[in-house]
């Protein structure tokens, strides 16, 4: 093998070394993508229909009356969902120990082709969030779509199961408006004391 033959050959194996490794690391770190605007329209207004991980359905303003913590999620994201689902319950927690009416939690898949009712009821299980507080919803993906344009959600298949998608918790008051979003996978003293301001002006309405 010649000089020039051994370089190219050298070359190639490095770059295909490079291109596995590249999509080995897409494929297992999450992709976060910027969040879009929001609507300061109520959540409540859509008319479409939402299977929870219990089996029964619902449309989202069956919500209303009562503050809702929304963060948006597929089941098997093994990067940012888990981190997100902590910061509820930290927030959960956190407004527990202040004596703040704790708000209710709705956790909505983007990936309804693999999350089926079952799916998400094992990993409610899994994260004994079982709790009458805690909803797991799925819906069809056009409807899943127009919530997440909403909440100004972003997320996008990148394939084999994988999803980049925003990191964003929502809070919305008893009528399903955006009162407050926590962007972004740090969750620090601070940020919880945003969601304690947040809930106080909604609770004098009541």
């Amino acid at each position: 093998m010649n000089r020039l033959l051994m370089l190219i050959v050298i070359t190639i194996a490095f770059a295909s070394s490079a291109l596995a490794q590249s999509e080995h690391k897409s494929h297992h770190h999450h992709t976060e993508l910027s969040p879009a605007d929001f609507s300061k329209d109520s959540l409540y207004q859509l008319e479409s229909l939402w299977s929870l991980s219990s089996g029964s359905s619902v449309t989202l303003s069956s919500f209303r009356g009562k503050p809702q913590i929304v963060t948006m999620f597929y089941s098997t994201c093994t990067s940012a969902c888990p981190v997100l689902v902590n910061h509820v319950q930290q927030i959960e927690r956190e407004l527990q120990k202040r004596g703040v009416q704790v708000p209710g939690f709705i956790f909505v898949t983007f990936d309804p082709e693999r999350d089926s009712r079952e799916m998400l009821d094992a990993y409610a299980a899994k994260r004994e969030l079982r709790s009458p507080n805690w909803n797991f919803l799925r819906a069809s993906s056009p409807d899943t779509q127009e919530l997440a344009v909403i909440l100004g959600m972003k997320y996008k298949d990148v394939g084999d199961g994988v999803f980049a998608h925003s990191n964003i918790i929502t809070l919305l008051d008893s009528d399903g408006r955006i009162a407050h979003r926590h962007i972004g996978l740090d969750l620090k003293e601070d940020d919880i004391e945003k969601f304690v301001t947040a809930l106080a002006p909604i609770e004098k309405k009541k």
